[in-house]
């Protein structure tokens, strides 16, 4: 068994840095964004990091509407550009059209953070000058310049950090912080009032699901039962948390519960989500999109890890308490377990993420 606790992944000292110098006044820099909600938030620091180079710089990203709802809660971020095209290549009007679009604009540089053939297509056609990315077969003729892929136990924020290392930023991975806007935060404070038969007892949010497959996914059971004996030991308002793919997950939970929840499940904008997470005590997740949002927001973060490697993917910031097991398998990364057995997940047991989130909640 492994049980870390950490304040945070990496050793951030962002009043230190060292910039290039030259910043490109009056010039635009697009950044390609990521597709998935963990992988934005990881990606943060490195779009700091891109502002803190670039100072008087437009920053503008290019991401699906969900990951710009993420990225703007960093407040760096000048302007976004929704990337709404399917990811069949064979949609390529779409992409030609949105790459005149993109050159109409002018930008002089962009950073492309996915390691895809497709994500570095639209910047080429677009003709930006400088397109910088992973250099993977076969998109390498589609980039300016090119980065050798991380080795795998590198982190994943430092990972995407090492594309704007090659640009010349010299100092450590600066900081960061998320806040919910004000309208998400009037939003949430109407739907507890509303939903909470008692705003006076801790408010515990409960992420069951996770999009990439069951080998990230803690048993519904086992979720239900910790949520019930919450329940009796601190009398606490559940809410399950989680997007419209994770509905069936959060529902399996729900009948499994003996009192009323609160589900919200495919009923949340990345903004109210993360409204609701500031609201909440204490978020007990799978290793998702979640996690991450909840952990820079500085919500205390309880999380069970199964397939993936929490090294490599633990929140970048943040109170957090990982529960993993080393089985002989683990990390495989699979989105499902080959072996049909879940060893990783089955030997992490109630009693053990109970006793767990006792610092947060109280004995």
């Amino acid at each position: 068994m492994e049980v870390c606790s950490q304040k945070r992944g990496f050793d951030f000292r962002g009043e230190d840095l060292l910039v290039k110098k030259g910043a490109i006044a009056g010039k635009k820099i697009l950044l390609r964004a990521v597709n998935w909600i963990g992988d934005a938030v990881m990606m943060v620091p490195s779009v700091n990091a891109v502002k803190k180079m670039y100072p008087d710089a437009e920053i503008a990203v290019l991401g699906r509407g969900k990951i710009n709802d993420v990225l703007s809660l960093a407040g760096i971020v000048d302007r976004f550009i929704k990337y709404d095209i399917p990811p069949d290549l064979l949609e390529l009007k779409e992409r030609v059209k949105l790459a005149r679009e993109i050159k109409a604009e002018g930008f002089s540089k962009c950073f492309v953070f996915p390691n895809s053939f497709d994500s570095a297509l639209v910047p080429y056609m677009a003709g930006i000058p400088e397109r910088i990315g992973f250099g993977s077969f076969p998109r390498i003729i589609l980039l300016s310049k090119t980065v050798k892929i991380p080795v795998a136990e590198m982190h994943q924020a430092q990972k995407y950090f090492e594309l704007v290392k090659a640009d010349g930023f010299s100092g450590d991975m600066p900081d960061f912080n998320m806040a919910a806007d004000e309208a998400s935060v009037k939003w949430a404070e109407t739907f507890l009032s509303m939903n909470c038969r008692n705003r006076a007892v801790p408010l515990v949010g409960i992420s069951p699901g996770a999009e990439y497959g069951p080998a990230k996914r803690w048993f519904p059971d086992r979720f239900a039962s910790l949520i019930n004996r919450i329940k009796n030991v601190y009398n606490a308002e559940i809410i399950l948390l989680g997007s419209k793919n994770d509905m069936d997950v959060c529902g399996a939970v729900k009948r499994q519960v003996s009192e009323t929840i609160i589900d919200t499940s495919g009923k949340t904008t990345i903004k109210q989500l993360a409204a609701i997470l500031k609201k909440v005590k204490l978020l007990i997740t799978n290793d998702t999109g979640t996690m991450h949002l909840a952990a820079a927001l500085q919500t205390p973060v309880l999380a069970i890890f199964g397939s993936t490697d929490a090294k490599a993917t633990s929140p970048v910031k943040g109170n957090i308490t990982i529960i993993r097991k080393e089985t002989e398998c683990s990390p495989c990364l699979n989105r499902i377990c080959h072996r049909k057995t879940y060893e990783c997940f089955s030997r992490i047991s109630v009693d053990e993420v109970f006793g767990s989130l006792k610092k947060f909640l109280g004995p």
